[in-house]
């Protein structure tokens, strides 16, 4: 490939058998494959696009035409958990006192209710929202973060991934966070962040 190796073709042979392949043969193959593959790639990232946007459209749909609050919220947690893959997605809400956050929707199993209330000490969705910056945790039982500091705010330390984004009100303050989970560690990748933020503005 033009921009270095992606990988390696295997050629195998009887040894009675071998064909005396010129080296041209054997780079051209080896170029088919690399394009194949690119082309492959460039497929599945312009699916993965699409989906984004059709997600994103369904969710502004609902935002235009719904005025119940609590479907529109639901209709973005379930949609950025299809998404994703996560297995949970969540809402939560700065309390009015500051000291707590409500799960205000959620979409997925999760031992967390709606409208369960927990310290904003308790999670990295509040350390989302108390910093004002998305925190990504690809091995919350190994305390991995990105940013480092979010992995203190861990409640949960089975093995996993998570994902957790402020959602901004008008004015720009932080009013909650949603946050994906996966039970597997590094199932949630970094590239999870841009939609997520996008569904959270």
């Amino acid at each position: 490939a033009k921009d270095g190796n992606v990988g390696v073709v295997l050629l195998e042979w009887d040894t009675q058998t071998q064909p005396d392949l010129p080296d041209e043969v054997l780079d051209t193959i080896a170029e088919m494959a690399a394009s194949a593959l690119a082309h492959a790639q460039l497929f599945e990232r312009a699916e993965r696009s699409g989906m984004q946007l059709a997600a994103l459209h369904d969710v502004a749909a609902a935002i235009t035409t719904d005025d119940d609050i609590s479907a529109t919220l639901s209709h973005i947690v379930e949609s950025a958990r299809q998404l994703t893959g996560a297995e949970v997605a969540r809402i939560g809400l700065v309390d009015g006192s500051g000291d707590a956050f409500t799960t205000v929707a959620i979409s997925g199993e999760s031992w967390l209710t709606l409208g369960a209330s927990m310290p904003m000490d308790r999670s990295v969705g509040a350390w989302a929202t108390q910093h004002g910056q998305t925190a990504w945790v690809p091995d919350t039982a190994a305390g991995v973060s990105e940013p480092p500091d979010a992995a203190a705010w861990i409640y949960d330390h089975s093995p996993g991934s998570a994902v957790a984004v402020p959602v901004h009100g008008r004015t720009g303050v932080a009013l909650g966070f949603l946050t994906l989970r996966h039970s597997q560690p590094y199932f949630l990748a970094r590239s999870c962040m841009p939609v997520l933020e996008r569904f959270a503005i």
